[in-house]
């Protein structure tokens, strides 16, 4: 099990709600299921105290939610705690997510709800506030990353043509792109930060500024549905400029 859930349960701080994010999602669950069995002090199998909502459609319904919630309202048979994982909760379509803040604004004492997607910013903002978000390693996510910063530290020594071969990298991760934007602003911060600490203001910081603006311009054209392809080239070539 991953350290800092480990230490919530060592320091006595469970929270009510988890999101695990991890690009893989069964280790993902691994973990979430590791974290339940420590939360609920033995074995998962038949315990009336936990369930997984999982399924083969391309949605989780908001119907599933409403009995998942019927089920919440009764108190624990077999100890002090009931659990519930959420796998792959970025199915959650919007009426599901919505339904679910109910749960996650007034949870019972006895619960904790666990989420497991690849990221976080797959559901609404409303949801990632009132759940404690904990970043399960990947190896794919630690190569996403050094992808992410290769790229960025090369940039402008790139012509167009080489800019727009990223389109690919960008491409393959298309299921986790919101999570890719954010990384590569909270990276850009980084530079920008140590640039001043190092020279103050700098071609350097002045780049990396430049790129958080397109950055951001371009997750607001993702969520608000525009042509991916579109989008990505041209943030590339906007950022190679």
């Amino acid at each position: 099990m991953e350290k800092e859930l480990q230490g919530d349960i060592t320091n006595d701080r469970i929270n009510h709600a988890y999101f695990l994010e991890c690009s893989d999602e069964e280790k993902g669950l691994k973990e979430a299921k590791e974290f339940s069995e420590r939360l609920l002090n033995g074995k998962l199998d038949n315990n009336p105290d936990f369930k997984i909502i999982e399924t083969n459609e391309k949605i989780i319904k908001v119907e599933e939610i409403r009995e998942l919630q019927k089920e919440i309202q009764k108190k624990p048979i077999t100890g002090d705690k009931k659990v519930y994982i959420i796998y792959q909760a970025n199915k959650l379509n919007i009426a599901a997510q919505n339904c679910l803040l109910k749960t996650l604004e007034e949870p019972p004492e006895y619960l904790t709800l666990i989420l497991v997607a690849p990221s976080i910013y797959s559901v609404i903002s409303t949801v990632r506030s009132r759940v404690k978000t904990m970043k399960i390693s990947s190896n794919e996510a630690v190569v996403v990353k050094k992808e992410i910063v290769e790229f960025l530290d090369t940039l402008k020594y790139k012509n167009k043509v080489e800019v727009l071969k990223y389109a690919n990298f960008f491409e393959e991760h298309k299921d986790d792109i919101l999570e890719i934007l954010h990384e590569m602003m909270v990276y850009c911060d980084k530079k920008i930060l140590e640039n001043k600490l190092s020279d103050g203001y700098n071609c350097d910081t002045i780049t990396f500024a430049k790129y958080i603006s397109i950055i951001d311009a371009t997750e607001r054209k993702l969520l608000n549905s525009s042509n991916f392809s579109m989008a990505i080239d041209k943030m590339l070539l906007d950022m190679r400029g």
